[in-house]
């Protein structure tokens, strides 16, 4: 079933279009007879939802663990559990996620978990 309803066009044919309606409405009439044989642009079905969401979940949970661990090696943060970022390092970190986003999405074709779980919207 369509996600998406269509509208529904009447047909008209030629020999009732009175050539006394204004120029702009016929042009739209002629318009819509056009576009009623053209195929969608949008063919392609889109990724399930659910692919999305732990696509995106995953993507943070990576990016966060990665990236935090990268830095508290770097500054020192690290400890018998895991790591502990205050102040400086953590905005740093939290930088570092928006980029990961950005430029993997805009940049790359999408991130690591959406490339993983074919997520990615066209």
């Amino acid at each position: 079933m369509a996600r998406h309803r269509r509208l529904q066009l009447i047909e008209i044919p030629a020999a009732t279009i009175d050539k006394r309606l204004p120029a702009c409405l016929y042009r739209h009439i002629e318009w819509i007879r056009w576009n009623q044989n053209m195929p969608d642009a949008n063919t392609q079905p889109q990724p399930a939802t659910w692919r999305i969401v732990l696509a995106a979940i995953f993507d943070f949970l990576t990016a966060f663990f990665g990236f935090g661990y990268a830095i508290a090696s770097i500054f020192g943060g690290k400890t018998e559990d895991g790591f502990r970022l205050n102040g400086l390092p953590a905005l740093l970190l939290f930088a570092l996620i928006v980029v990961y986003f950005v430029v993997f999405n805009r940049y790359l074709g999408g991130t690591i978990w959406k490339r993983i779980f074919r997520a990615r919207r066209q």
